[in-house]
C-alpha cells in the first residue's frame, strides 16, 4: 500500500483540566511526552492525516499496534483526517500504524525531587485583588524539570510556610507566581519564603528567598494638572496626577486606587537622578474619581496619605451618523464595474470633525480630516464618505461601521446582498515554506489559490502586502513570498476580492495534497534557558548621560545550533511611551543575535538609550523568556539624570492681531513658546492649528535652530505663527495636535485623537497649561452681510488614467485649480488628494501651491504608489479642503470628479513587469554590515550600486538573494543616510535612500563615529629606548615613555623631539594631480636665503606577488579634482587594468586636507593628532582584479626635499617605527636643517575592517635622487589581498631641525663639507681607542687565536655570543683569530646596515679558503662582482620558473608523498624518526624544482637518486660549520687553501653531478618551452662554455641553502609539538576547522590558520636554523647607531640572540605562539633582511606551511615514553635537533 501519512500530534494532559502542547516535525526520532503527577497514565490526543499516492488504494482505516480510544475518521477526497486518543501507562510506548510508520508516546512520572524553580526575574510587583479590593504582592518563577524535550507544563500548587493566604499559583508554560491573596501585615516575614509542594503524597518545602526587594519606598511631591469642565464640545485633554519616590526607577512598584478599587495602572517616571523618581499617571477624565497611590515599603504595602479627587469632563459625544446609506453603481471603465457606497451625516452648525474609522467585512480604514468633508456654508456641514468596492457575493446583508474617537459604539449601516458566494471557490493555501533572512526577519514562500482573484496577503492582522509579492501566476493561482519579524507565531493569510480568505498559521496543517507539511520553525531545539553561561558585555559600568551607548550581549549555550535566534527585548521604559504603544508582533526595539566563530559565543549588539536610569531586557528564544536581572554577570548603566519625557512647554504666550478689516487685512496669530527640556535637549516638533468654523488646518513645524536669540537646545523661545487675511470670518482657533521631540527621540504629545487617549495625559507638552482656553485663539474679524457661497473646482488633471503598479517608476501627479470669487481662497490652505482602492490603505497626496491671487489658485502634488497598490482594482480619486476665507470649505468625491466631467475620478492599474524595485530596507546600524532590502525583481546578479554622503561609492554583489528580499554584505557603515539602486537582470531598480539608526549618540556632539571592526592582530610599534642629547630634546620638548620612546610636545616631533613643525600657509593645490608642493624660505649659517622645496607625489599602483614580485604596474596619469573647502580637495582617477584581453577599471579617490590648526582626528580606531601645517593624504581605492588571493597590492608615493644651495650641505634619510604612540613608520629626509616628515600609518580600513598594512622603503630599488641638496625616497604602502575597498591615511609636514643632516651617520656631504684626511687620520685614532674603551668592547683577546678560545665557555658559540651580549651590550667585538669581528643583537641596528648601508656592509661576504674554495667565485653568496647579477636572475628565474598555480601542484604533490610514505610507515607500528623523511621531503622538493624529476618516496633514502646529492651534503655542512683555523688565522688562509683543492673530494663529486644534470638538460633543452629552474637558467645565462660555472655555483647554493635549512626546522617543529601537546591540539582543530573532510591542507588555507602561522613562527624563533646566517664584511669604515665599525670587519647578526632577548621577547625561553597573534616584532627576522636576504624565502615558507600543517592535520605527534623529548642543539652552519624517534599515530580525518 502507497500512502503518505503525516502526524499533527496533539498532546493533552489532564490534571485540572485541559492543557495542549503542539509537536512539530515529528519523526521516528521524536519522542512525544507528558508529564505525570498523580495517577497511573497519560492521556494524548492525535490528528493523523492519511493521504493516497497511487490509485487503487485506500485510507479509510488504520491499523495500530496500540489500539486508540475514540477513534473517528473524516474524509476529504482521498484524504482522510482520523481524531485519536490514547492512554499511555508510565512508559515509552511505540505506536505502529499500518506495520509502517511509527512514533513514541512517552508517559513521564515526575518525583518532587526533579523539580527546580528559578527567579524569572528580579521584579516584584503589586497587584490588585479586584474581588476584596485589596492591594498584593507577587513574584513570578520559572520551574526547570530535567531532560526537557518538548513537554507538557505542570500544573503545580503550593502554599508558603507559615504566612496565610501566600501561595503558588501556575501562570502558563513554565511559569509560576508565589504571591499573598490578602493585603500582608508586618507580623510576616517575607524575606524567606519557604513553599510546601505535595506531589503524590510527598511534601517538600522550596527555598523561594524573598518575594520583595530590600526597598523601604515613600511617595511624597504630589501634584494635580487637571482641566476642570472643557469648554469645547468633544475636546478631549487627559488630567494628570505627579509624585515622587525616594527611590530610583525599577525598583519599585505602584498601584492605582479609583474610588477605593485597586486598579493595574501605568506609571510614566518621566524624570529622575540617584536619589528620586518624578512619575505622571493619567487620569481618565471622563469620569469623576478619587485616587490613591500604593506603593511597598519593604514587605508592607502602603497607601498615600492623601487622596486626589478629579472632576468630570464635558466628554459630549459626537453627533449620530445618518444610516440611509445606499449603493451607487457607477461604470469605471473597461476593467469592470465598482460600487461605490456614499455614506455620511449633516449638521446644522459648524462642527469639529475627529477622526472617523470605517470598518467594512473587518477591514477598517481610520481617516483625518478634511477627507470627506464634501462643504460646508452659514446654512451649516456635511459628511460624505465614499467606500469602493468589488460586488460583494454573500448570504446575507454586508455591514458598514462608522466609529469615531467620541462614539465608541458607531453606527452600523447594512448594504443589500449581491449575490452568492461559493465557499467551495475560497482561497485555498498549498504549499509554505519558512526562510530565514537575518534581524529576525523571516521569509515565508507560499503558493494558492484564489478562484474568485487575489486582493491581499494579511501578515499577523496587522501588515498587508499587495500583488506585489507574487513571484509568478496570476490573480487566481500564483506564488507569493512575504516578509515579517517572527517573534511570536505568525499568522499568514490570504484573500479573495470578496473577503474570502485562508490562512495558516505554525499550529495548523497546510496542505492536504499532494505535499502533506507541518508549518514550523527551522533549528527549534528545546533546551534549558536557565543553562545560559559566560554572560558579558563588551562595555559594562556604562555612562549613559546624554549619550545612547553602543554595547554587544555575549553569551553561551550547550550543545545547540549555531542558527538559533536569540531575541533581546529591553524593558527600559524609553521603549514603551504612552504615546505609541509598543507591539511585540511588530519587534519593535528588539536586537538579534548572531553566532560569532571566531570567540565561539552568541552575540547581540545593542543600545542603551541616554539618561534611561537602568537597562534590563527579556531573551527570547523559541517561545521562552528569560529575563536578564538573573544573570550572574549584570549590566551596570549610570546616569546623572533619568528624562524620558519629551520637551515640555515652560510658559505660552498668545499672539493675535487686533480686528481683521479693509484696513488691516494681514497679520500672524500663534504662540510665542518657551520650550524646556533640561536633560535630553530639543530638537524638532510641529504644532498643528485648527479653525473651529471651517476645520482648516495649520501645521507649523521648526527646530532647535529657530530659538529665538538668546536661548539654546535646553531652554528657549519660538514663535509659532501662521498668515492670516481678510476678507475672513470671527472664528476661534486652538491647537489640534503637537509633537516635540528631544535629542534621543523622546516625544511629548498632545491631540485631540491620540493612539492612546487613556495614556495621553503624561505625554502631553502642555502639562503646564491643561487648560483648553489656555490653548485657544480668537481672531475677530469684521463681517461680510452677503450669503457666501463654497469654493468650486476649475480643473482637475492626472498625470495617466492607468499605472502599471509592478515598475520601478510608480508616480501619479495630479494638478488643478479651485476659485472662490467671493471672498477668495484662504491663505496657506493645501488641499489633499486621496487615492482609495478596495482592500488597500488611503493615500494622502498633500498639494502645494503653484500660483495664487485673490480669487483662484492652482495646485500640484506628486505620490509614489506602493508596489502592487490596488491591483487588480482601480484607484479611486477624491480631493478635499478648500476653504475660502469665510469659513466656507468644499470637497469633492470619486462621483463628483465622474460626473464633474474631469476624467480623472479613478486610475486603472496593471501588473505587467518583473523589473527590480526596493521599497523599504531593514535596520542596518551605522557601523555597516549586511543589508537587506526589501522589493521584488531580485535575481542571482542583483548588484547593489551605493552613493555615500560624502561622494564615495561602492559595488556590492548580492550575498543572499529572494525574488522578493536581497541582502548585501559588509557595507561600509556611516552616520549619514545613502543612496543605493538595485541592478538585476540588466535592469536598474528605483534609487532608494538607506537610513542608518545611530547605536551611539551623543546629544551635544551628534553621532559618534563607530569603531570599525578590526582583524586581529593588528601591528603595534615595538619598544623602543629614548634618545636625544638631552633625552627626548629636554623636559619642555617632550618625555619619555618607558617602553614606547620618547613623546613630544608639540610643535616637537621625532623620535628625539629635536624637530619642530614649520608653521607655513596652505601650499596651493595642484590642478592636474594630487601632489603636494610646499615652499618655504630660510636662512643659512652665513644669513643668507636660502629656500626649500618638497614635493609628495602619488606615482603607481602595483600588484605583488607571494614572491614580491611585480605582476602588474599601473602608473597614476590623469586626474579629475574637485574642491570641497577652502583646505580640502578631492582627486579622482580611474584606472584602466587589462589583463588577459579583459578591461576593467579600478577608482582611485585621493582627498588632501591641509590641518591649520592641531586637530585631533579618528582613523582606523585609532585617535591621530595631526600638527598644525600638516597635509593629511586620505587614499580610497576601489575593487581590483588580483590574480591570485595571495597577491598584495602596493600603493607607491614619492616623497623629495631639494635646497637650492650646494655648498656645504648634506642630506640624509631615516625610516624607522614612531614612538609617538601612534604605531606607525615615519620617513624623515633631511636637507641641512629642514626635513619633509612623513607618517604612514600601519593600519588601513580593508573591505570596512581595520586590517594591518606593512609600509616599505624602496629606494633600492627605485633609484630616487640622492645628492648633497636634494633626497627622495620612495614607500610603498603594501594592501593585503582585499574584495570591496581600501582607506589609508598617511600625513606630511616640513621640519626645521636642531641637529643638522651633517652630524647623522649615513648622511651624504658635500666636498667642502666633508674632514680633511688629517682631520680624518685623528677622528679614527680616537675612535679606534673608543673601540677598546668606550664603545665597541668586547672580550680580552689573546695572540693568534683571539677569543675563539672562549666561545665554548658558555656551551656551544652562540649561546656564548649572545651571553656576551647581556654583558657587553647589544653591539660589541670579539676576534676570530685575526678577523676583527662585530656581533650585533640589537633589530634596529641590523636594519640600519641591510637598509642604509648596503653598499659598505649588507651586501658584502668576508672570503675564507673554505667558502672560496666551494664557490669558486660563482653563485649567489659569494661576494664579487658576479654575485649581484647572479641573484638577479635567480630571482627572476625564481619568481618566472613556474605559475603560481604549478609551484601549488608542485608542492602539494611533494607533501602528499610525504604525508604517504609516513603513513606507510605507521603502520608498521615502530618508532618513527623524522629525520630521514625531513631531508627527502627538502631534497625531493628541490629536485622537482630545480631538476623537474621525481624522486621515490618509497626508495631507502641511501638507495635513491637524492643519496648522490644527500651524502656530499652533509659532508660539505660538516666541514663548514666545523670552524677550521685556517679561515681565522690568516698566515694559515693560502695554505690551507691549496689543502682544499687537493684533499677535498665532496665539493668535487657534488658539482659534477650537477654538470651531468646540466649537459642532460642541455640536450633536451627547448628555449620557449622551459621545464624547470635550470632550464630558465640555461636561457638567462646562455649555454657558453664560460658560463657553466655560473650556473652549476647557482644551483650548487640553491642546494646548499634549501634542504639541510628546511629539514632542520621540520625536525624542530616536530620536536616542539610532541613536547607541547595543547599547541599540536589547538592547531589541529584550528586546520580541522578550516578543511572540513577534505584531508588536506593547502596554501590558500594560510590565512584562514593564524594560530599556526604563530606556532610556526615561534618555532622558528625558538630554534633558528640559521643562529648568525651567513656572516657580512665591512668594506670602508662606517658609522652606524652611533658606533664606528672599520673597515675589514667581518659582522655576524645574532639571530638567536635576538630571539631570546627579554627586551624584545617576553619571557622568551617560554614557547608561547600567542606573542605573534598579539603584535608582529621587529627582532623577528628568520630570513634576513635587505639584498642579501633569503633569495628563496617564499618558497621555503611555503614549503614548511604545508609540511607543518598536514603532518600535524594527519598524525598526532608524541615522545616515546610520554615525556619532553630531549631538545639539545646540535652546533653547526645549520642548527639541529640530535637524531630522536617519536610515536606516530593517524588521526580519524572523518571525525
Amino acid at each position: 500500500m502507497k500512502i503518505k501519512f503525516i502526524f499533527l500530534l496533539i498532546i493533552t494532559y489532564f490534571i485540572d483540566s485541559l492543557y495542549c502542547y503542539i509537536i512539530k516535525n515529528v519523526d521516528t526520532r521524536n519522542i512525544t511526552s507528558a508529564y505525570l503527577i498523580q495517577g497511573t497514565q497519560c492521556d494524548f490526543y492525535s490528528t493523523i492525516y492519511c493521504s493516497v499516492t497511487q490509485l487503487g488504494e485506500q485510507c479509510d482505516t488504520l491499523n495500530y499496534s496500540f489500539p486508540p480510544l475514540i477513534p473517528s475518521v473524516t474524509k476529504n477526497g482521498t484524504t482522510s483526517v482520523f481524531n485519536l486518543m490514547w492512554k499511555i501507562p508510565v512508559s515509552e510506548t511505540a505506536i505502529y500504524i499500518n506495520s509502517i510508520y511509527v512514533f513514541t508516546l512517552s508517559c513521564i512520572q515526575i518525583s518532587i525531587d526533579d523539580l527546580t524553580f528559578k527567579p524569572f526575574s528580579k521584579g516584584y510587583y503589586l497587584e490588585p485583588n479586584i474581588y476584596k479590593k485589596i492591594v498584593t504582592y507577587s513574584a513570578i518563577y520559572q520551574v526547570q524539570l530535567p531532560a526537557r524535550k518538548d513537554k507538557t507544563p505542570l500544573k503545580i500548587s503550593g502554599s508558603c510556610v507559615g504566612i496565610p493566604d501566600c501561595v503558588l499559583e501556575w501562570i502558563s508554560g513554565d511559569k509560576y507566581k508565589v504571591g499573598t491573596k490578602e493585603t500582608i501585615s508586618n507580623m510576616y516575614d517575607l524575606s524567606s519564603i519557604k513553599v510546601a509542594i505535595n506531589i503524590q503524597g510527598t511534601t517538600k518545602e522550596f527555598d523561594f528567598g524573598s518575594i520583595y526587594s530590600d526597598v523601604y519606598d515613600s511617595v511624597y511631591g504630589f501634584k494635580v494638572y487637571q482641566e476642570g469642565s472643557l469648554a469645547t464640545s468633544f475636546l478631549y485633554t487627559g488630567d494628570v496626577l505627579s509624585f515622587k519616590s525616594n527611590t530610583t526607577v525599577y525598583k519599585t512598584s505602584y498601584l492605582i486606587s479609583k474610588n477605593n478599587d485597586p486598579r493595574s495602572s501605568h506609571f510614566f517616571p518621566v524624570y529622575g537622578d540617584g536619589n528620586s523618581t518624578t512619575y505622571f499617571y493619567s487620569v481618565p477624565n471622563c469620569e469623576t474619581v478619587s485616587i490613591d497611590v500604593y506603593y511597598r515599603s519593604g514587605p508592607i504595602v502602603l497607601k498615600s496619605d492623601q487622596s486626589f479627587d478629579f472632576q468630570k469632563s464635558s466628554c459630549e459625544n459626537f453627533p449620530g451618523l445618518y444610516s440611509n446609506g445606499v449603493a451607487n453603481s457607477l461604470d469605471l471603465g473597461t476593467n469592470g464595474i465598482s460600487n461605490i457606497v456614499n455614506i455620511g451625516y449633516s449638521d446644522s452648525r459648524f462642527i469639529v470633525f475627529p477622526p472617523i474609522e470605517v470598518e467594512v467585512l473587518g477591514i477598517s480604514t481610520t481617516t483625518q480630516y478634511p477627507f470627506g468633508f464634501v462643504f460646508s456654508n452659514s446654512t451649516g456641514s456635511q459628511f460624505s464618505y465614499d467606500i469602493p468596492y468589488k460586488i460583494i457575493l454573500r448570504n446575507s446583508d454586508n455591514l458598514i461601521k462608522f466609529i469615531s474617537s467620541f462614539d465608541s459604539t458607531g453606527s452600523n449601516i447594512n448594504i443589500r446582498t449581491f449575490g452568492t458566494y461559493a465557499l467551495a471557490r475560497n482561497p485555498k493555501i498549498t504549499k509554505i515554506e519558512e526562510i530565514y533572512l537575518m534581524n529576525g526577519l523571516y521569509l515565508y514562500r507560499f503558493q494558492a489559490d484564489t478562484s474568485y482573484g487575489f486582493s491581499y496577503i494579511k501578515i499577523n492582522s496587522l501588515e498587508r502586502v499587495g500583488f506585489g509579492s507574487s513571484l509568478n501566476g496570476d490573480l487566481y493561482q500564483g506564488e507569493y513570498e512575504v516578509a515579517t519579524s517572527s517573534l511570536i507565531d505568525i499568522i499568514i493569510q490570504i484573500s479573495d476580492v470578496y473577503e474570502g480568505s485562508d490562512q495558516v498559521t505554525y499550529a495548523s496543517l497546510i496542505s492536504i495534497e499532494p505535499e502533506l507539511q507541518i508549518f514550523s520553525k527551522k533549528n527549534f531545539k528545546v533546551f534549558d534557558v536557565f543553562s545560559i553561561k559566560n554572560v558579558s558585555y563588551l562595555y559594562n559600568d556604562i555612562d549613559v548621560s546624554n549619550r545612547r551607548h553602543y554595547n554587544v550581549f555575549y553569551f553561551n549555550y550547550s550543545d545547540i545550533p549555531r542558527e538559533t535566534l536569540f531575541t533581546m527585548i529591553p524593558t527600559d521604559l524609553s521603549v514603551f511611551s504612552p504615546v505609541f504603544e509598543f507591539d511585540l508582533r511588530k519587534g519593535v526595539h528588539s536586537f538579534y543575535s548572531t553566532y560569532n566563530t571566531d570567540i565561539q559565543m552568541f552575540q547581540i549588539e545593542f543600545y542603551i538609550d541616554a539618561n534611561v536610569g537602568m537597562f534590563d531586557f527579556f531573551l527570547f528564544v523559541n517561545g521562552v523568556s528569560l529575563s536578564s536581572m538573573v544573570f550572574d554577570t549584570q549590566l551596570r548603566v549610570k546616569n546623572k539624570e533619568m528624562d524620558l519625557q519629551g520637551p515640555i512647554i515652560k510658559s505660552l504666550t498668545k499672539i493675535t492681531p487686533s480686528l481683521m478689516n479693509v484696513t488691516n487685512n494681514f497679520d500672524k496669530v500663534g504662540f510665542r513658546m518657551t520650550i524646556e527640556d533640561s536633560t535630553n535637549g530639543f530638537d524638532y516638533g510641529y504644532v498643528v492649528f485648527k479653525g473651529a468654523k471651517d476645520s482648516g488646518l495649520y501645521n507649523i513645524s521648526f527646530n532647535f535652530n529657530d530659538v529665538k536669540p538668546g536661548g539654546n537646545i535646553f531652554l528657549g523661545e519660538y514663535d509659532v505663527l501662521f498668515n492670516i487675511s481678510y476678507p475672513c470670518t470671527t472664528q476661534s482657533y486652538f491647537v489640534w495636535e503637537t509633537l516635540l521631540v528631544d535629542k534621543m527621540n523622546r516625544r511629548s504629545f498632545f491631540s485631540y485623537d491620540p493612539p492612546n487617549p487613556k495614556l495621553i495625559g503624561a505625554a502631553s507638552p502642555y502639562i503646564n497649561y491643561i487648560s483648553s482656553s489656555s490653548r485657544q485663539l480668537i481672531v475677530t474679524c469684521s463681517p461680510i452681510l452677503q450669503l457666501i457661497k463654497s469654493p468650486i473646482l476649475k480643473s482637475f488633471k492626472a498625470s495617466t488614467n492607468e499605472i502599471d503598479v509592478s515598475k520601478a517608476n510608480r508616480n501619479v501627479t495630479f494638478n488643478f485649480s479651485a476659485s472662490d470669487p467671493e471672498t477668495g481662497l484662504k491663505l496657506d490652505m493645501y488641499p489633499i488628494v486621496y487615492l482609495s482602492a478596495s482592500q488597500n490603505p488611503m493615500l494622502e497626496c498633500k498639494s502645494s501651491i503653484v500660483k495664487m491671487n485673490k480669487t483662484d489658485a492652482s495646485y500640484t502634488c506628486t505620490i509614489e504608489l506602493p508596489l502592487g497598490y490596488a491591483y487588480p482594482n482601480q484607484i479611486l480619486i477624491s480631493v478635499y479642503g478648500f476653504i475660502n476665507n469665510y469659513a466656507c470649505s468644499r470637497g469633492y468625491t470619486t462621483a463628483d470628479l465622474v460626473s464633474g466631467k474631469f476624467d480623472y475620478g479613478y486610475i486603472n492599474t496593471i501588473f505587467q513587469t518583473n523589473d527590480p524595485v526596493i521599497s523599504k530596507h531593514s535596520r542596518i546600524s551605522e557601523r555597516g554590515g549586511d543589508l537587506l532590502l526589501f522589493g521584488r525583481g531580485f535575481s542571482s546578479d542583483s548588484t547593489a550600486y551605493i552613493t555615500f554622503n560624502d561622494g564615495t561609492t561602492s559595488v556590492i554583489k548580492a550575498s543572499t538573494f529572494y525574488a522578493t528580499t536581497v541582502i548585501f554584505s559588509k557595507v561600509r557603515g556611516t552616520t549619514k543616510p545613502y543612496k543605493v539602486y538595485v541592478k538585476s537582470n540588466n535592469k536598474d531598480s528605483n534609487i532608494f535612500t538607506v537610513v542608518p539608526t545611530i547605536y551611539d549618540y551623543d546629544i551635544h556632539l551628534g553621532p559618534v563615529e563607530p569603531q570599525i571592526p578590526t582583524e586581529s592582530p593588528i601591528p603595534t610599534n615595538q619598544p623602543q629606548k629614548c634618545s636625544g642629547n638631552p633625552v627626548c630634546g629636554g623636559s619642555s620638548q617632550g618625555k619619555c615613555i618607558e617602553n614606547q620612546g620618547c613623546v613630544c610636545f608639540s610643535p616637537w616631533i621625532g623620535i628625539d623631539c629635536s624637530s619642530q613643525i614649520v608653521i607655513i600657509d596652505p601650499p596651493a593645490a595642484n590642478d592636474t594631480s594630487p601632489t603636494t608642493n610646499i615652499t618655504l624660505p630660510s636662512k643659512d649659517s652665513k644669513n643668507s636665503t636660502v629656500s626649500y622645496k618638497s614635493l609628495i607625489t602619488l606615482v603607481s599602483l602595483r600588484e605583488i606577488n607571494i614572491f614580491g614580485d611585480i605582476v602588474f604596474n599601473k602608473p597614476f596619469e590623469t586626474w579629475r579634482v574637485s574642491q570641497s573647502d577652502t583646505n580640502t580637495y578631492v582627486y579622482n582617477s580611474k584606472l584602466e587594468i587589462i589583463k588577459n584581453n579583459q578591461t576593467s577599471y579600478t577608482n582611485v579617490i585621493v582627498t588632501l586636507k591641509w590641518f591649520i590648526n592641531e586637530t585631533t582626528i579618528s582613523f582606523a580606531n585609532e585617535e591621530l593628532l595631526m600638527n598644525p601645517s600638516t597635509m593629511k593624504y586620505t587614499v580610497r581605492i576601489s575593487d581590483y582584479p588580483f590574480d591570485s588571493v595571495l597577491n598584495q597590492l602596493e600603493l607607491v608615493m614619492s616623497a623629495v626635499i631639494q635646497s637650492n644651495t650646494t655648498k656645504d650641505i648634506c642630506s640624509v634619510r631615516d625610516f624607522s617605527d614612531t614612538t609617538s604612540g601612534d604605531n606607525s613608520n615615519y620617513l624623515k629626509i633631511q636637507v641641512d636643517n629642514h626635513s619633509l616628515y612623513g607618517r604612514f600609518i600601519k593600519r588601513g580600513i580593508i573591505d570596512s575592517t581595520v586590517k594591518s598594512i606593512s609600509n616599505v622603503l624602496l629606494d633600492k630599488h627605485m633609484n630616487p635622487i640622492s645628492t648633497t641638496n636634494q633626497l627622495q625616497s620612495y614607500i610603498g604602502i603594501r594592501i593585503p589581498n582585499y574584495k570591496e575597498n581600501v582607506i589609508l591615511d598617511p600625513d606630511f609636514s616640513v621640519l626645521v631641525d636642531s641637529n643638522a643632516a651633517s652630524s647623522k651617520s649615513g648622511s651624504i656631504c658635500s666636498n667642502s663639507s666633508k674632514l680633511s684626511n688629517a682631520k680624518i687620520a685623528g677622528i679614527v685614532y680616537n675612535k679606534i681607542k673608543k673601540i677598546h674603551t668606550k664603545e665597541l668592547k668586547g672580550p680580552f683577546a689573546i695572540p693568534i687565536l683571539g677569543n675563539l678560545h672562549q666561545l665554548g665557555k658558555y656551551g656551544l658559540p652562540h649561546h656564548t655570543l649572545t651571553e656576551f651580549h647581556k654583558k657587553y651590550g647589544p653591539i660589541y667585538r670579539v676576534f676570530f683569530g685575526d678577523v676583527y669581528t662585530v656581533v650585533i643583537n640589537d633589530p634596529k641596528i641590523i636594519r640600519e646596515i641591510c637598509m642604509d648601508h648596503h653598499e659598505t656592509i649588507g651586501r658584502n661576504r668576508p672570503v675564507t679558503p673554505s667558502f672560496r674554495y666551494a664557490q669558486n667565485g660563482n653563485g649567489i653568496s659569494t661576494s664579487n662582482e658576479q654575485w649581484q647579477r647572479n641573484r638577479e636572475i635567480v630571482q627572476n628565474a625564481l619568481k618566472r620558473g613556474a605559475s603560481t598555480k604549478k609551484i601549488y601542484e608542485m608542492l602539494d604533490g611533494q607533501v602528499s608523498e610525504l604525508i604517504k610514505s609516513m603513513k606507510k610507515f605507521e603502520e608498521s607500528g615502530e618508532p618513527f624518526e623524522i629525520h630521514l623523511y625531513a631531508h627527502r621531503y627538502t631534497l625531493a622538493t628541490m629536485f622537482k624544482y630545480i631538476f623537474n624529476e621525481d624522486v621515490d618516496y618509497n626508495q631507502d633514502i641511501n638507495q635513491s637518486k637524492i643519496a648522490e646529492l644527500n651524502g656530499p651534503l652533509a659532508e660539505i655542512f660538516k666541514d663548514l660549520s666545523s670552524g677550521k683555523l685556517g679561515d681565522f688565522i690568516y698566515i694559515l688562509a693560502p695554505i690551507y687553501y691549496l689543502y682544499l683543492c687537493f684533499t677535498e673530494k665532496n665539493v668535487k663529486n657534488l658539482k659534477n653531478y650537477m654538470k651531468e644534470k646540466y649537459n642532460q638538460h642541455l640536450s633536451t633543452y627547448q628555449q620557449d618551452d622551459p621545464r624547470d629552474l635550470l632550464d630558465i637558467l640555461i636561457k638567462e645565462y646562455g649555454s657558453e662554455k664560460n658560463q657553466i660555472d655560473a650556473i652549476i655555483g647557482v644551483i650548487f647554493d640553491l642546494f646548499l641553502a634549501g634542504s639541510d635549512t628546511a629539514a632542520a626546522s621540520i625536525e624542530w617543529f616536530t620536536l616542539r609539538m610532541c613536547n607541547n601537546l595543547d599547541i599540536q591540539d589547538k592547531v589541529y582543530n584550528e586546520i580541522k576547522s578550516v578543511v572540513g573532510d577534505r584531508g588536506f591542507v593547502k596554501l590558500t588555507d594560510r590565512p584562514s590558520t593564524p594560530f599556526l602561522n604563530a606556532v610556526i613562527k615561534e618555532s622558528l624563533r625558538y630554534s633558528p636554523v640559521g643562529p648568525f646566517g651567513l656572516p657580512k664584511y665591512c668594506v670602508t669604515d662606517v658609522m652606524v647607531g652611533g658606533h664606528f665599525i672599520p673597515k675589514n670587519s667581518q659582522i655576524l647578526f645574532n639571530y638567536r640572540g635576538l630571539g631570546f632577548n627579554e627586551e624584545y621577547f617576553e619571557n622568551p625561553h617560554q614557547f608561547d605562539p600567542l606573542r605573534f597573534l598579539n603584535q608582529n616584532n621587529d627582532a623577528y627576522i628568520p630570513f634576513g633582511l635587505g639584498d642579501r636576504n633569503c633569495v628563496g624565502q617564499d618558497l621555503a615558507s611555503s614549503e614548511l606551511y604545508l609540511a607543518f600543517a598536514n603532518i600535524v592535520l594527519n598524525f598526532n605527534l608524541t615522545s616515546l615514553d610520554g615525556k619532553p623529548i630531549d631538545d639539545t642543539e646540535n652546533f653547526g652552519l645549520t642548527l639541529k635537533p640530535n637524531k630522536f624517534k617519536i610515536n606516530l599515530k593517524s588521526r580519524n580525518l572523518k571525525n
